[in-house]
C-alpha cells in the first residue's frame, strides 16, 4: 500500500503575522510552518505569498497544504485531509468553498446526495485551504512564477489545474471556516466570506464517496438568484451564466406560479432576500431531483445538508449586511431555503407541487433569458 505524506504551510504577511502563528500552533506540532510574503513592502499580492508557500513543501512529502492565516479548522481536519489523500492521490482539493459561489452550490449537491468531496465547477479554484500533489504544486509554482501580473491566485490555479487535466474536488462540508481578519487583497468590499457549509465538529466518514458530472450550479450572489448552465455544444467546455428564474422558465415553470408559491413563507421582511433564497433552493431541488442523483437527505435528520441550506440566504445578502444582521435573518431565511428545496425536489419529480408547471406550459426560448452580466472586478472571487 502506497504511503503518502503531507507537510503544510500557512501563508501570510507580516501584518498578520501573529494570525499566522496562533493558527500554526493549534495544529499538531511541524504539521504546519508560517511563509511570509517575500515582498511585503511591495504591491499587495496574494500569487506572490502562494508562491513561496507552494515551494515549502517538504523534502519527504507526497502533498502539500497551503492555508490562509485568517482560518479556523475543524476537529478533524487533519484526519480528513489525510483521508482524502488516501483516497484521491493525484487530485487537487479543496477543504473550502464560500457560500454564494458555483463551487458553493456544488457542495450543495453533494450534500444532498450524501457525497463527501464534489467535482469543482467551471470558477475560480478555492486557495483558502488547498492540498496538492507534489509534482502538481511543484507545476503550479513554475506556472504562476511566469505570471505574476496576470491574474490572481486563484483564477490561475483553475486554469493551471485544467491545462494540466488535474481533476479537482471540494470538501462536504468544508474543513475550514473563513474568520474574515480584513482583505489584505482587495475583497474587503464582499461583505462577510464565509463557508458554504462548516461543521466543526464533523467526524471523518467514506472520504471516497463523491459526486461529478454537474451541468448546473444554482448560487445566490449579491441579491440574485442565478446559475451556471453549462453548455451542451461540442468543443471546449462553455457554461451560460442566467437567472434562476429564467433558467426555470425555460425548464416549463412559469413566473407566477413561483411567486405565488413564496407567499407566506416567511416574517424576513427583506424580499429579495427571501425571493433569491427560495429560487436557488428551488433550483437546486429541481436540478437534483431531474437529473436522477438520488441520496435526497432529509435536513432535519442531516446537519451537513442543514447547514448547506442555511447558508444560501446569508451569502446572497453578504454584500449588504453585515454579520449581526445576517444573524437576524439567518433562521427565518434557513426555513425559506428548506420550503424552496422540498418544492423543487416535488417538481423534479414530476410530482403535484407548488411549482408544478401548468398544463401545456411552453419552454421559453434561450433567447428569452436573462443573463447576469459578470463585472470586470471580479466579484465571483473569494479572498
Amino acid at each position: 500500500m502506497t504511503s503518502y505524506r503531507l507537510s503544510g504551510a500557512v501563508m501570510t504577511h507580516p501584518k498578520r503575522l501573529a494570525a499566522a502563528e496562533q493558527l500554526a500552533g493549534s495544529a499538531p506540532p511541524g504539521a504546519l510552518r508560517v511563509v511570509m510574503d517575500p515582498d511585503p513592502g511591495g504591491r499587495p499580492s496574494v500569487l506572490r505569498t502562494a508562491i513561496a508557500a507552494w515551494s515549502a513543501i517538504e523534502d519527504d512529502a507526497t502533498h502539500h497544504l497551503v492555508i490562509q492565516d485568517d482560518l479556523r479548522l475543524s476537529d478533524t481536519f487533519f484526519e480528513r485531509a489525510r483521508a482524502a489523500v488516501a483516497a484521491m492521490p493525484n487530485a487537487a482539493l479543496a477543504l473550502f468553498a464560500l457560500w454564494d459561489s458555483r463551487n458553493g452550490a456544488a457542495v450543495r449537491f453533494g450534500a444532498l446526495a450524501g457525497a463527501r468531496w464534489v467535482a469543482t465547477v467551471n470558477e475560480y479554484f478555492p486557495c483558502v485551504a488547498t492540498v496538492l500533489p507534489r509534482d502538481v504544486a511543484a507545476g503550479f509554482v513554475d506556472y504562476g512564477r511566469a505570471r505574476l501580473d496576470a491574474w490572481p491566485d486563484d483564477i490561475l490555479m483553475y486554469r493551471y489545474l485544467r491545462d494540466s487535466g488535474v481533476p479537482g474536488y471540494a470538501a462536504v462540508p468544508s474543513l475550514v471556516e473563513h474568520e474574515d481578519e480584513g482583505s489584505l487583497s482587495g475583497n474587503a468590499f464582499r461583505g462577510p466570506r464565509r463557508s458554504v457549509c462548516f461543521l466543526p465538529e464533523d467526524r471523518p466518514g467514506d472520504e471516497s464517496v463523491r459526486l461529478s458530472g454537474l451541468r448546473v450550479a444554482p448560487f445566490f450572489k449579491n441579491g440574485i438568484a442565478q446559475c451556471a448552465v453549462r453548455a451542451e455544444a461540442p468543443g471546449p467546455e462553455r457554461w451560460l451564466h442566467l437567472e434562476c428564474e429564467s433558467f426555470l422558465e425555460g425548464s416549463g415553470f412559469r413566473g407566477e406560479r413561483l411567486d405565488s408559491a413564496m407567499l407566506g413563507l416567511t416574517e424576513v421582511a427583506d424580499r429579495e432576500a427571501v425571493r433569491g433564497t427560495w429560487l436557488t433552493a428551488f433550483t437546486l431541488g429541481f436540478v437534483h431531483r431531474r437529473d436522477g442523483r438520488g441520496g435526497d437527505l432529509d435536513p432535519a435528520r442531516d446537519p451537513v445538508l442543514a447547514e448547506a441550506l442555511a447558508t444560501i440566504g446569508p451569502g446572497g445578502i453578504s454584500h449588504r449586511r453585515s454579520d449581526a444582521e445576517i444573524a437576524e435573518v439567518r433562521e427565518g431565511l434557513a426555513e425559506v431555503a428548506g420550503a424552496g428545496l422540498a418544492a423543487g425536489l416535488a417538481a423534479g419529480g414530476g410530482g403535484p407541487g407548488p411549482t408544478a408547471p401548468p398544463p401545456g406550459g411552453r419552454r421559453r426560448r434561450a433567447g428569452g433569458w436573462r443573463s447576469v452580466p459578470m463585472s470586470s472586478r471580479s466579484p465571483w472571487r473569494c479572498c
